[in-house]
């Protein structure tokens, strides 16, 4: 009696043993998926959050239409003194004023703006290393009085802005870099092909 009802203590082991492992690999699967799934919603994220600051650099020096306070939301904490210190709100009005009569006179008075992110890549660690040590702003940034935090990652983009009026119309391309810095996008221009000269996009918005 005891030898017929062992082939089923057999089977039963075998198949427990089956149950775990299946169990084992579906909760692979699943942190797999997880991870993968956190990293495509992180990405989408900071596209979407350097597309707002795209759309907001457009809108100030293209079609002349930002606040103040809004330029300024688009410098560092470090930099905002020295910034201020550069742009007072009448100069910043001034300067809009005139590259809106400007625009005008080249494009017509109905102008449409579009853009597109034509290229978009993330700089390499040793690549961003270099950025940081050969630039005063990002230097600043990072090794400032007061502690700063650690630049979290830099993306190198390429926009494509159609401009489109009664009178002309011209598409041109802006090199820019996308600054993660105490969990904010910020842009900064790209002067230099290798980034020896990078500033924050609010200085072209305010005028240079």
């Amino acid at each position: 009696n005891v030898e017929s009802f062992s082939p089923k203590k057999n089977k039963y082991k075998k198949s427990k043993k089956l149950k775990a492992i299946l169990i084992c690999i579906i909760a692979v699967i699943v942190g797999v998926l997880g991870c993968v799934g956190y990293c495509v919603a992180d990405y989408y994220i900071d596209m979407s959050a350097i597309n707002k600051e795209v759309s907001k650099y457009i809108d100030g020096y293209y079609l002349c239409d930002i606040d103040f306070d809004d330029v300024v939301d688009m410098v560092p904490e470090p930099l905002v003194d020295s910034f201020e210190g550069n742009f007072s709100e009448e100069y910043f009005e001034n300067t809009l004023n005139d590259r809106s009569l400007s625009l005008d006179e080249q494009y017509g008075d109905d102008i449409y703006i579009s853009y597109e992110i034509d290229e978009f890549s993330r700089v390499s660690s040793d690549m961003q290393e270099m950025l940081i040590l050969s630039n005063g702003v990002l230097f600043n940034m990072v090794y400032n009085e007061d502690g700063g935090e650690e630049i979290d990652e830099i993306y190198s983009l390429v926009v494509e802005i159609e401009i489109d009026g009664d009178d002309d119309e011209t598409t041109s391309y802006s090199n820019l870099f996308a600054v993660k810095y105490e969990d904010k996008w910020y842009l900064f221009e790209n002067y230099v092909y290798y980034g020896i000269q990078l500033t924050p996009v609010a200085n072209s918005i305010c005028g240079r």
